[in-house]
């Protein structure tokens, strides 16, 4: 209705921790291709909730003696939100705008 043009990356086939994947979004996006980028990272493993708990404020890249399936949960989460920072970086130093949904539990 505004005109705007969205470009909407969800799920595996968007996977913004694949490097080609993540070369040519930075690409596109240091060229202006977009005038500002809404992002959101994987939330899953920020939950206070979650059994066990696999981060905290004095473990924000996760806990220490996570079983295995979870250390790699945590892993795999913070490469997306890795790449989604460097995307934010880049729409920022091209002169566009960001917004970055955080789920972290700041205290």
């Amino acid at each position: 209705m505004l005109g705007h043009v969205v470009t909407d990356l969800d799920g595996a086939a968007h996977d913004v921790t694949q490097p080609r994947l993540l070369r040519r979004l930075r690409r596109e996006l240091r060229g202006r291709a977009f005038d500002y980028l809404v992002a959101g990272g994987p939330c899953g493993t920020f939950s206070p909730l979650h059994v066990p708990q696999l981060r905290d404020t004095m473990h924000a890249g996760g806990k220490e003696g996570l079983p295995q399936r979870w250390s790699a949960a945590v892993a795999e989460a913070n490469a997306c939100w890795a790449a989604t920072a460097l995307l934010a970086w880049e729409i920022w130093l091209a002169g566009g705008e960001f917004v970055i949904e955080n789920p972290v539990d700041r205290g």
